[in-house]
């Protein structure tokens, strides 16, 4: 019983002495992105964003994430015989993605210093903006995600993937995989 209890009282003081850690950062993140193809649309896109987040222990973090991706328009398929006798005639054109979008994560990453996992859940809300028709509007979305952080110095590079899915939206972005490469200070 007395071993259980020693036991006991270790594990809880080096849950204690894990809080010390505590602490602010920010980053910077930029990598390709990836959706559903649509006509007229690239379903690749490029995007980059600011992190400012606080470390609570050495294996808990809380980040807000400010991004912003572009798809740039995309090949447009014109039938050779043009509408086919549909009137009236409205051909295909090529369109734009722009996606502001601003998250709120979770994340929880291996404390040493050594390279480890980092896995992350979250929630935010994009702006999605078409050009040229005009379409787009806000939109909520969750993401999970995971990666690869890599402790340099103070400095931890990452490598991460996220899944991020639009909750109820309609704006033709359903989803979305960003593959970043980040540094946080």
């Amino acid at each position: 019983m007395k071993r259980l209890i020693g036991l006991v009282f270790v594990a809880f003081s080096s849950i204690g002495a894990q809080t010390v850690s505590s602490r602010p950062y920010f980053g910077l993140e930029m990598g390709p992105v990836f959706t559903r193809e649509q006509p007229g649309r690239s379903s690749t896109g490029f995007g980059a964003g600011v992190i400012a987040g606080h470390e609570f222990r050495q294996t808990i973090s809380g980040e807000l994430r400010l991004r912003f991706d572009y798809f740039e328009p995309g090949t447009v398929f014109i039938s050779p015989g043009g509408c086919l006798g549909q009137l009236p005639c409205e051909l295909p054109r090529a369109a734009s993605m722009s996606v502001g979008s601003l998250a709120a994560d979770g994340l929880i990453g291996d404390p040493t210093s050594l390279p480890g996992p980092l896995g992350a859940i979250g929630l935010g809300v994009r702006h999605v903006d078409i050009s040229p028709t005009g379409g787009g509007g806000f939109e909520p979305f969750t993401e999970f995600g995971g990666g690869l952080r890599i402790p340099i110095g103070r400095a931890v590079m990452s490598a991460e993937v996220r899944y991020q899915v639009t909750v109820g939206g309609t704006n033709g972005l359903r989803w979305t995989l960003p593959m970043t490469v980040g540094a946080r200070f």
